[in-house]
């Protein structure tokens, strides 16, 4: 995060651009899914396989305290 701005920064590991995250407009904006499985990002949701090109990665510091695991 930009702690002058505040916006969420993100960094395109191809090309090394650091992006910025933007709010899109009301008329714009589409709803988030509801369901993990509605959000398409992964090939076998019962072992957690991503589609091609979705990174994983882990927490550096888990919050442990609710027991989920995190990926």
């Amino acid at each position: 995060m930009d702690p002058t701005t505040k916006h969420i920064l993100m960094t395109d590991h191809g090309s090394g651009r650091v992006l910025r995250l933007v709010e899109k407009p009301d008329a714009e904006a589409i709803a988030l899914p509801a369901t993990l499985s509605e959000t398409g990002v992964f090939r076998e949701l019962a072992t957690l396989t991503p589609h091609e090109g979705i990174e994983p990665y882990e927490i550096n510091v888990p919050f442990w305290s609710d027991h989920a695991q995190k990926k």
